[in-house]
């Protein structure tokens, strides 16, 4: 994408091929238009989404539907997940759910939060062919992350920390990170990228090596993206992120000069795909 003020949402296939984003629709409508992409040639169509269209998408592991999530329509603060097979009719599947979901390796399950209020919540999994949920843990976050082995799901909640929780035993285990922790993504070789909170919810990108237990930068410090949007292919060779350009670098660099914080900036909001080297 080039030059948007917003990109609502994103999500990257499985197999990193097919790339889901939002963008705004006319003005004054309120709406936003569904955009999917190739990712090999970036040729893609406008879908028309349903009525209720809502955000967090997650593209389904065999590519054919979409899950996402949406309001009550009668109590605004909660949140349902749906199911939509890219035409047609979307369907309710779960009742309050709080954050993206994230797939087991196999697909037979995903994992997600559900606020309790007063800053409880809990871990729950679910199985995708008889529907039955099973919690996990109790949490504080709502970013989830299932690793490539299915043995961990990782949690945040933008605090400098992540959290790992056994599938089987609930256990957990904290890791510092460099940076109030967003969005997460967790593919295969051995890494988990997230988003790094910084003013004004933008920053930057980091992988954390589960072997070495380390962090290390994805992107340049200068480069700034969404904290709460960021897919990857399964295999870890690409990225999907939301990337802030500066609408007007000139006036950007004269606020720093005279010591006005970062967030006095202007920026576009852009779809990039990152291609990683192996």
């Amino acid at each position: 994408t080039k030059e948007n003020f917003v990109v609502g949402d994103l999500a990257l296939s499985a197999d990193g091929t097919r790339l889901a984003y939002t963008l705004p629709g006319p003005p004054q409508s309120g709406k936003m238009e569904l955009w999917i992409r190739d990712t090999a040639n970036l040729r893609g169509e406008k879908v028309a989404a349903p009525a209720l269209f809502g955000r967090s998408m997650v593209l389904a592991p065999d590519g054919k539907s979409i899950y996402f999530l949406a309001p009550d329509p009668a109590k605004a603060w909660i949140n349902h997940l749906y199911q939509w097979p890219l035409s047609g009719e979307a369907r309710k599947i779960v009742e309050k759910v709080d954050g993206r979901i994230s797939f087991s390796p196999d697909g037979a399950n995903f994992a997600f939060g559900r606020n309790l209020g007063n800053g409880a919540g809990e871990l729950i999994v679910r199985n995708v062919a008889t529907g039955s949920e099973r919690k996990i843990a109790a949490i504080t976050g709502f970013r989830v992350a299932w690793s490539p082995d299915g043995h961990e799901i990782a949690w945040a909640n933008n605090a400098r920390e992540l959290h790992f929780v056994s599938v089987q035993t609930g256990s957990e285990r904290k890791v510092a990170a460099p940076g109030g922790a967003a969005a997460l993504a967790w593919p295969s070789g051995g890494g988990l990228y997230a988003t790094m909170h910084a003013p004004p919810g933008l920053g930057p990108i980091w992988r954390y090596d589960i072997a070495r237990g380390r962090w290390d930068a994805v992107t340049g410090s200068s480069e700034s993206y969404s904290m709460g949007l960021l897919a990857a292919a399964r295999d870890g060779s690409t990225l999907a992120a939301v990337r802030a350009e500066d609408m007007m670098p000139a006036i950007t660099w004269i606020s720093g000069f005279f010591g006005f914080p970062r967030n006095f900036a202007f920026f576009y909001s852009n779809v990039v795909l990152i291609h990683l080297r192996r």
